[in-house]
C-alpha cells in the first residue's frame, strides 16, 4: 500500500474548495480507517511560528535534560549501563544531592535511625 504524507492541490474558487473539505475531512480511509485530514495550507507566518514554536521546544527540552542528566559532552562519554535490572532507587540516588543520599528525607543522620 502506498501511503501520502501530504498533497496539495488547488480549486477554480473559494467555494468548491470549502466545498470539498467539508465532503472529505474526517472520512476514514483505508483497512485501519484512519480519517483523512483536509484543509487549507498553511500560511507562511503559520509555517514561521511552527518552526519557531518547534525549535523552543527543543531548546526547552535540552536545558531539562543538561539540568538532570548533566553536561552533554559528560553524558556522551560516560559508560553506559547495559543492565535492565538496575533497582529504580539506584537510579533516583544518582540524580540526587550527596547530602541527600548519607541521610533520610526527613535530614536525620543514618546514626540516628539505628540503620
Amino acid at each position: 500500500m502506498i501511503r501520502l504524507s501530504n498533497a496539495c492541490t488547488s480549486f477554480e474558487t473559494r467555494e468548491i474548495c470549502e466545498e470539498i473539505i467539508k465532503k472529505f475531512h474526517g472520512q476514514p480511509i483505508g483497512e485501519e480507517g484512519l480519517l483523512l485530514q483536509v484543509r487549507y495550507a498553511d500560511t507562511p507566518a503559520q509555517k514561521d511560528l511552527k518552526k519557531i514554536t518547534t525549535e523552543r521546544r527543543q531548546f526547552r527540552t535540552n536545558e531539562y535534560n543538561v539540568g538532570a542528566y548533566g553536561d552533554p559532552t559528560v553524558i556522551a562519554l560516560s559508560p553506559v549501563l547495559r543492565s535492565p535490572v538496575l533497582p529504580r532507587m539506584a537510579q533516583i540516588a544518582r540524580h540526587l544531592p550527596q547530602s541527600r543520599i548519607a541521610g533520610s528525607w526527613k535530614g536525620e543522620s543514618p546514626s540516628s535511625t539505628g540503620y
